[in-house]
């Protein structure tokens, strides 16, 4: 039996996609594009009005789940989550969850308290990061790291190297 779940992705992103070829072939990823709130400026949450009409799109296509994979766009208010997650939810007809969300919810199953952040974005993200783990999902960032990228065409662009830089540059509390 195949699974289909929707992913709400920012118009500008150019990893996601290919990203879901690597899931097994009985989940099928369903995709709506969503542009930003702020033209020009990098990393903003997603316009309102896409995230209803993309999330109503997808629900005509039968998915299980909704997923917002825009982990940015959470950082930028505290009750982001919450009111975009039922915005989802109200259009698809099945319940919704952000990447950030997701994140979070997988790192406290696991056990885990305190994290390092690995990430391609700049330092002011960062911050806001670690904030949003802590108020969310009482995690202890001890370390922030990331790799700057200015757009999401940058993230696009990076490769191992980058990663392998960041880990070492890492303070292992």
């Amino acid at each position: 039996m195949t699974r289909h779940f929707g992913v709400l992705i920012p118009s500008t992103n150019t990893t996601v996609e290919i990203e879901c070829r690597l899931l097994p072939a009985t989940h099928q990823a369903h995709v709506g594009r969503l542009m930003t709130s702020a033209p020009g400026r990098t990393f903003q949450p997603s316009r309102d009005e896409d995230v209803d009409y993309q999330s109503r799109l997808l629900g005509t296509a039968r998915v299980e789940l909704v997923i917002l994979a825009q982990t940015s766009a959470s950082l930028f208010a505290d009750d982001y989550d919450e009111i975009t997650t039922r915005r989802m939810s109200a259009g698809a007809g099945v319940p919704a969850i952000t990447s950030a969300q997701a994140v979070g919810r997988a790192v406290r199953a696991l056990g885990a308290r305190r994290i390092a952040i690995v990430s391609p974005y700049s330092d002011e993200v960062n911050q806001r990061a670690g904030h949003y783990f802590a108020a969310k999902h009482g995690l202890e960032a001890v370390a922030l790291e990331g790799f700057g990228a200015t757009d999401s065409y940058a993230i696009g662009q990076l490769g191992p190297e980058n990663a392998r830089n960041a880990f070492a540059r890492i303070d292992r509390p």
